[in-house]
């Protein structure tokens, strides 16, 4: 199974005389966005209630049922009583990148050099098809990376200096998914970087949240300007309602 997380999903106010509050949140699956129908592969029930009932809070929730990896996914919250709102538009869980400040292989082979050797124990800076992991896993890797920093950040960077420091950042968290995925026995041993990889990108994690206040270029926004929402690294669309 596939692990999905929806981020900050604020379902739509209920006004008087409705008095129930939405207790629930059924997500389905589908392989494409044209799909009439999806397979509902989870409900999940909300534990903290709404009081303000035309306020109703963001709602980040998670499934463990997911089947597809890149797959389409949608949702719609229901009261106890069985009303439901209609389903969201189908979305589709894919990695979100940015070309602009995404390293390259060799930047991670700058900062995991003795992770670069290849088969014949040479150290070549860079990750080939003869190193472990390969380039082409590292890419993906850096995929993955990149996404979760923009997740951190709250959006993708516009001004230079903050791109260059996110650059940074997705090195790091580069390398320590490299530790976990090759070298995970290393790392129970407390004989990997990881450690000290993962305080460097707290602490740079801490300097950009620092300086970049509420307002500056960290917002997402699509063409029309609405707010762009997540799945945890993944795009999720716009609000549905």
């Amino acid at each position: 199974m596939i692990s999905v997380t929806f981020d900050e999903f604020v379902p739509p106010p209920r006004e008087f005389p409705i008095t129930e509050p939405w207790v629930a949140v059924e997500i389905q699956e589908a392989p494409t966005a044209s799909a009439v129908d999806g397979v509902l592969i989870d409900t999940i029930t909300f534990t903290d209630l709404d009081t303000d009932l035309e306020n109703p809070k963001a709602r980040s929730f998670t499934t463990e049922n997911a089947t597809l990896e890149q797959g389409y996914y949608r949702i719609r919250f229901k009261d106890q009583t069985g009303d439901a709102t209609e389903w969201s538009a189908w979305i589709q869980n894919v990695l979100i990148t940015d070309p602009a400040w995404k390293p390259s292989v060799r930047q991670i082979g700058d900062i995991l050099y003795t992770r670069t050797k290849d088969i014949g124990g040479n150290y070549l800076g860079t990750f080939t098809t003869t190193t472990i992991p390969t380039g082409a896993q590292v890419q993906h890797l850096i995929d993955v990376a990149q996404d979760h920093v923009i997740a951190d950040l709250g959006g993708s960077p516009a001004d230079p200096n903050d791109q260059r420091n996110a650059r940074h950042m997705v090195q790091i968290y580069t390398a320590m998914l490299i530790e976990l995925a090759f070298y995970s026995e290393q790392v129970t041993r407390d004989i990997s970087p990881y450690k000290e990889l993962k305080k460097l990108y707290d602490a740079a994690l801490a300097q950009l949240e620092d300086t970049t206040q509420p307002g500056d270029a960290m917002t997402v926004i699509d063409g029309s300007g609405a707010p762009t929402y997540y799945f945890e690294g993944f795009a999720a669309g716009n609000m549905p309602w």
